[in-house]
């Protein structure tokens, strides 16, 4: 469900920069004939609630803004049901609240959150107990309240809330209520264990769906020109990669007529899963990001998951790369060369990373530049990065005996 009769003012033209961009799109899928999804973009203050569209920028002086997204569950059309009332429920109750929040909210904001979960699960259990029709229906909701320098968020279910920070990286703030996301929290299974385990739709806690207690996770987190949200549903997930929905998002540039992070992210699922209803919300603080010292283009074992990667730690991701053809990959023993190779037709598969001066410097060191190990030098890459600056560190020393491995390191 979305509504988009009524908008906050357009952030384009004269208008002050916003402090607040958004966008939002839900899909039905390649396969389901009905949307159980629902989101919700809602402005308010103490004197009136406004629906806000697909898409938009506002100033957060004055004003509350709420975005949510809720997955309903049940027989028939009841699915589509419960999550309607989960969203128009918040449309409802949590405005009540701007007085309490305009007083300075921060002791009292899971309060109440956690009373506005709370009476809409006793809604849709009072429902589900009265009529045969909606007997077991139920809802996932993922919440983020955005105020001057804070954005809360309540949850529960399988939809999830993630935090894009200004430096990079992408963290899923809200906990999956089921027992495989348990299993993962622990350390016991990795994201791809997660997405192909059998039990991996079995939710151990759900608005209505007959569940007596609940106990919504909620949260704060401090906001900052830079960062980036992600709310969605788990159909959403069954697409994309947690770093796919980091380099989307990231990379997805903003104006008029260009497609918006919500769009792209919906595309891209559904042409890879689709088997599932779809549902994004992206929000964005703008502002000025962190002026990198230098773009740096990095593989094997610098990649994300290779065994050098916690030297980037605190640098940001920018996006995947290739190189333009006439590089390739030598074995080192336990880690790879990239080295000039005229030969090669593809390019070298790796990651485009901002890194922060010091942190350069400790690159330098870690790949031997004293030592005649490797060189830092420029390297272009494939469109549409090709007009970017961008440095690599080069192998120095002699291939004699070493095995060419091609475009891409296996770690």
């Amino acid at each position: 469900m979305s509504h988009g009769s009524l908008s906050t003012q357009d952030y384009e033209g004269s208008h002050p920069a916003p402090d607040l961009i958004w966008s939002a799109l839900t899909h039905t899928g390649r396969f389901r004939k009905n949307n159980e999804d629902a989101f919700l973009a809602l402005r308010f203050d103490g004197h009136e609630v406004r629906y806000l569209g697909k898409t938009g920028g506002a100033s957060l002086a004055g004003a509350d803004f709420v975005f949510a997204v809720s997955d309903g569950m049940g027989g028939a059309r009841s699915g589509e049901f419960a999550s309607r009332i989960a969203v128009d429920r918040i449309t409802k109750l949590l405005p009540r609240s701007f007085r309490l929040s305009a007083s300075g909210l921060a002791a009292g904001f899971a309060d109440v959150l956690t009373e506005l979960f709370f009476a809409i699960h006793a809604d849709l259990l009072r429902l589900g107990y009265s009529y045969a029709e909606c007997a077991g229906m139920g809802a996932t909701l993922s919440l983020c309240w955005f105020r001057p320098e804070w954005m809360y968020f309540a949850h529960i279910g399988d939809s999830r809330v993630y935090s894009l920070p200004r430096e990079g990286g992408i963290t899923q703030l809200t906990h999956d209520h089921s027992h495989v996301g348990w299993l993962r929290r622990k350390g016991e299974i990795n994201e791809r264990e997660m997405r192909t385990h059998p039990q991996r739709s079995s939710l151990n806690q759900a608005l209505g769906a007959g569940h007596q207690f609940i106990e919504p996770h909620i949260g704060a987190v401090a906001i900052r020109p830079g960062d980036r949200f992600l709310i969605c549903s788990d159909g959403l997930i069954d697409g994309l990669w947690d770093r796919q929905l980091e380099e989307i998002i990231r990379t997805n540039p903003v104006g008029p007529g260009m497609i918006t992070a919500a769009q792209r992210l919906i595309n891209d699922s559904v042409a890879v899963s689709g088997r599932d209803n779809t549902t994004a919300v992206v929000v964005e603080i703008p502002g000025e990001e962190p002026d990198p010292a230098t773009l740096v283009f990095v593989y094997g074992t610098l990649k994300r998951g290779g065994s050098n990667h916690h030297h980037l730690a605190g640098q940001r991701f920018v996006t995947t790369a290739r190189t333009v053809p006439g590089y390739a990959l030598y074995s080192l023993g336990d880690y790879p060369g990239m080295v000039p190779d005229p030969a090669d037709t593809d390019g070298v598969t790796g990651e485009l990373w901002s890194v922060e001066p010091a942190a350069l410097a400790a690159l330098d060191e870690l790949e031997g530049l004293s030592e005649g190990l490797y060189r830092r030098e420029p390297v272009a890459l494939q469109a549409p990065l090709h007009a970017e600056r961008v440095a690599t560190y080069l192998y120095a020393r002699s291939l004699e005996g070493r095995p060419r491995v091609g475009a891409t390191w296996p770690v």
